[in-house]
């Protein structure tokens, strides 16, 4: 008989494991909170070129705490044995060997539809994310459980694909379950069915586990893991100090054995570790449970809903029921009781959500750390009842849950997901489209390519140098009319965590002899919050006057203390100017003289228009065209976020009578730049990248402000004057404190026509004379 028991007792438990693999019914538990992006109060990433960082607090925004949240321990790299030419070169010898840029292989999957196989059917040539759900995740959990979360790829890039897939023994019910969350989605904003299926086309569910795929994919987000921010496993670690058993568990020897985990500990008087997954609160609106507590365990207390002061949290962690109050109101209280920190516990049979403050709540600083677990009967018990519970808080490493494949068939990282939302998936599948197009670009003939940097180390004082660089020189100038900077940022390997972490101001400096226009600057870029799949194309014919000679020097120079980049910039030229006098007739317009007018970095304060001067000028004879092309970019935070993250107007006033104005309206939005992927920025950068900036954004390039001011001037050699001033709210800026800094390079560009000296040359077959 004892036998039997036994048999039946194992036979129990192995079927108890097996359920903790299988998702429960009405696990969806869906939030109806609204996810409305606030505004907020933003602190500084990029510093002015030769300065160094001044961490400190800014409104509710402490610089170190971040750094630490952003910074993840990285390996260390070396060029040589990384090259990216090198790996660009050879075949991947196995799943292992893959890496970001590489060909992705064939693979099949089992899907709810039938079988999915890349590279053909509905997955050629498009952009695919692919994204593998797990169930011990409560980033995840709350990804997949907040409604509006999946607005981002309802409503995101048409011709997008998404493989989702699932980590469980249940796969095939996730697979289901997955589809659901979206459908329903869909229905609550009452798609039509002809949309509804055009969607579904573009999803597909993979009804296999991921361990059971049998392809290269499981290798690779396991050679890709998770060592970044909101992936791995966020876990809160519950500690059970009593000896003595509350109330209401049980010690019943067949029941323990046969419903808890911690029964032969406790019959001992000691009890396990709980360890549950947990959901941070949003990280733009709390601090990071690393930040208060790193791995110190603290003392838990019960405090119910905490919508209300309780004195008995005064320096301990406040345990919560969810609901009755906003989780707003339930950290101020906590903050207000003088918890050090907040655990709110899902309600029995609901998800974890992804905790967020509400419209103008977002406006009240709070310094306490928040988190959010599953229920769990064990520790909502022994806190109910005053037992002495402890908590720390880990991150356990995990495979990726991402990938990506870009249209051309090439492996991408995914970046950082800031948040629990799937926009983060649209992004990226837009940046990479972006990135294919501008190669398409690029791919069609040129005329000339000039090589300048090619993973020239750009660091320190010196930043990257190419001297002596040959141009093409048609006998007194540049024999093209048109030039295109082309530039990429990489890192020293070729995945994103060997990349600088911050964003940084990246110049560009020319220099072709002892004139007044060495040292102009002649681009300028934003480096992006570690990641390495930029590239920019920047329009720079305005400043072809500065390449005064046929050998010019050229420097890149980002902030010295800050961690290297390796660029790779080509100067396209295109257009000769013989071939655009054909084009015309008589002569095309040509860019033939330029004038630095007001260039400089200043402090945003009161002083700030004081330091330009009117400039007085008067057009040479000849002249056809006057432009004004200019680079300006606010950085810095005092106590109205300038100039980084505030409004700033920019005006050139010509000959008294006519204003020119620019207006940065993007500055301070809270997806900002986040909008402005498909034009360029970086997706998924590792830092806060999704905010509108001062006329510029994290990884993009500084695109110009171009005024034709031709019918504004007297072009007869009179003298004119232009006056060139910023403003914030309409008037001087006129911060209280630590005012920041504009960085401003504005040209005056001089066209004339040029007439048909010599016939026209095919420039498309460039003579090697011009290069020498």
């Amino acid at each position: 008989m004892t036998g039997l028991l036994w048999k039946y007792f194992c036979i129990i438990l192995l079927s108890s494991a097996l359920s903790l693999l299988i998702p429960r019914d009405g696990f969806s538990g869906e939030s109806n909170r609204t996810r409305l992006q606030p505004s907020r109060s933003f602190f500084r990433h990029s510093t002015p070129y030769d300065s160094q960082p001044l961490w400190q607090t800014i409104g509710w925004k402490n610089q170190i705490a971040l750094k630490n949240i952003f910074s993840v321990p990285k390996r260390i790299y070396t060029v040589a044995n990384n090259s990216l030419s090198t790996r660009a070169k050879r075949a991947a010898a196995s799943p292992r060997d893959l890496a970001p840029g590489d060909p992705a292989p064939p693979f099949t999957i089992t899907t709810l539809e039938g079988v999915l196989r890349f590279p053909n059917g509905p997955l050629a040539k498009s952009p695919v994310v692919i994204h593998t759900y797990d169930q011990r995740s409560g980033f995840l959990e709350a990804l997949w459980n907040t409604p509006q979360s999946f607005d981002g790829i309802i409503r995101g890039m048409p011709t997008a694909h998404y493989v989702f897939l699932s980590t469980s023994l249940s796969a095939y019910t996730d697979a289901y379950w997955m589809k659901k969350q979206i459908v329903s989605r869909m229905s609550q904003l009452r798609l039509p069915d002809q949309e509804v299926t055009e969607i579904l086309g573009r999803m597909h569910f993979g009804t296999s586990p991921v361990f059971q795929l049998g392809n290269w994919i499981p290798d690779l987000l396991k050679e890709w893991r998770c060592e970044d921010h909101n992936c791995g496993y966020y876990q809160a670690v519950f500690h059970l100090e009593n000896s003595n058993v509350p109330i209401g568990l049980s010690l019943n020897t067949m029941d323990c054995l046969m419903h808890d985990a911690n029964c032969a500990a406790r019959s001992n008087g000691k009890l396990q570790p709980v360890v549950l997954k947990r959901q941070d609160a949003r990280y733009d609106w709390l601090p990071n449970m690393f930040v208060g507590f790193g791995a110190k365990s603290a003392q838990v207390v019960f405090a119910g809903p905490g919508c209300d002061r309780n004195p008995v949290v005064r320096n301990k962690i406040a345990l919560l029921t969810d609901g009755s109050c906003s989780y707003f109101k339930k950290v101020q209280s906590m903050q207000n009781s003088g918890s050090v920190g907040v655990i709110v516990v899902a309600n029995t049979g609901e998800a974890i959500h992804d905790m967020n403050c509400q419209n103008t709540e977002c406006s009240t600083v709070l310094n306490i750390p928040a988190t959010m677990v599953p229920y769990d009967e064990r520790i909502m018990t022994f806190a109910r009842q005053g037992g002495l519970v402890n908590v720390k808080f880990q991150t356990t490493q995990s495979d990726n849950f991402y990938l990506a494949i870009d249209r051309k068939g090439r492996l991408q990282e995914m970046g950082w997901l800031l948040y629990p939302n799937f926009n983060f998936f649209t992004w990226q599948a837009e940046g990479m489209s972006f990135l294919a197009d501008l190669e398409d670009q690029i791919a069609q003939p040129s005329d000339v390519v000039i090589n300048v940097f090619n993973r020239t180390r750009m660091q320190g004082e010196n930043g990257a140098f190419a001297g002596n660089v040959k141009l093409p020189w048609d006998g007194q100038r540049i024999a093209f009319s048109k030039l295109t900077l082309d530039l990429q940022l990489q890192c020293p390997s070729t995945t994103d965590r060997t990349c600088a972490e911050w964003d940084h101001t990246v110049h560009l400096f020319v220099c072709c002899d002892d004139s007044a226009l060495c040292g102009m600057e002649l681009g300028r870029w934003i480096s992006p919050y570690r990641r390495k799949m930029g590239r920019w194309l920047t329009d720079a014919t305005h400043l072809i006057p500065l390449l005064t000679n046929k050998r010019c020097n050229f420097t890149m120079k980002h902030p010295p203390w800050t961690d290297p980049w390796f660029p790779v910039l080509n100067l396209r030229f295109s257009e000769p100017s013989d071939w655009l006098r054909a084009q015309h007739g008589a002569g095309g317009l040509y860019p033939d003289q330029i004038e630095p007018i007001f260039v400089g970095s200043e402090t945003f304060d009161r002083t700030y228009n004081t330091k330009f001067p009117p400039y007085l000028f008067a057009v040479p004879g000849g002249v056809q065209r006057v432009t004004i092309y200019a680079l300006i970019t606010g950085h810095g935070s005092d106590n109205n976020n300038c100039a980084e993250f505030c409004v700033t107007a920019h005006n050139f006033l010509i000959n008294e009578a006519n204003l020119n104005s620019r207006v940065f309206t993007n500055a301070g939005t809270a997806q900002g730049c986040a909008h402005r992927v498909k034009f360029g920025v970086e997706p998924n950068q590792h830092g806060t990248w999704l905010y509108g900036r001062n006329g510029w954004c994290p990884g993009e390039n500084i695109l110009p402000w171009v005024v034709d001011i031709t019918d504004q001037i007297q072009l007869d050699g009179q003298e004119n004057h232009i006056r060139y001033y910023g403003q914030f709210n309409n008037s001087d800026p006129n911060p209280t404190s630590n005012p920041g800094n504009i960085i401003i390079s504005a040209y005056m560009v001089y066209w004339k026509e040029h007439g048909s000296a010599y016939a026209p040359r095919n420039f498309r077959q460039l003579s090697p004379g011009l290069l020498s």
